[in-house]
């Protein structure tokens, strides 16, 4: 499994939407990461999130699709990059890309296997998806933060009406 940690439970959803197979939400569940979400981003989980995002994005998304959400995706990652680098974490980001260049091979193999099963169009995968961000309590009092999501909330909107 390419994703061993970070962006597994993405992958899990991804790949079970993308075989038909139907998801729940109950509204009352609650879910505990007591040593990821709550505790501070480092440089290691960085770049496993930028790696791992992307290997799911390249595996699940036809080329079609990329392109075009390329635009609105490109914007996105210069933001992030400049965030990153203010943290002082922008080195995880390029060591991710260089990682997901010597793992392209696999992606590529990975994403022929996928689609082999696949019963769901991207159109019909994309309207599943959320545009809301829900942010903890303190990090929806920072107005970096706060923005940032509202950015992305915005790019999803935008991006969903080429679909």
């Amino acid at each position: 499994n390419l994703l061993y940690l970070m962006y597994d439970d993405v992958d899990y959803g991804w790949k079970a939407l993308s075989l038909d197979i139907p998801s729940f939400y109950e509204p009352k569940s609650v879910v505990y990461h007591p040593k990821s979400t709550s505790s501070k981003l480092n440089s290691h989980k960085i770049f496993l999130l930028e790696r791992n995002r992307w290997i799911c994005l390249m595996s699940y998304y036809s080329t079609k699709t990329l392109v075009k959400i390329f635009p609105s995706f490109l914007l996105l990652e210069f933001s992030l990059f400049l965030f990153l680098i203010i943290k002082g974490m922008g080195l995880a980001k390029i060591k991710a890309f260089f990682s997901l260049l010597k793992m392209y091979s696999s992606i590529k193999q990975r994403k022929v296997q996928l689609n082999k099963k696949r019963k769901l169009s991207d159109n019909e995968i994309i309207i599943h998806f959320v545009n809301e961000i829900h942010l903890s309590e303190a990090m929806s009092k920072n107005k970096f933060s706060f923005f940032v999501c509202s950015v992305i909330k915005s790019l999803s909107k935008t991006v969903r009406r080429l679909f």
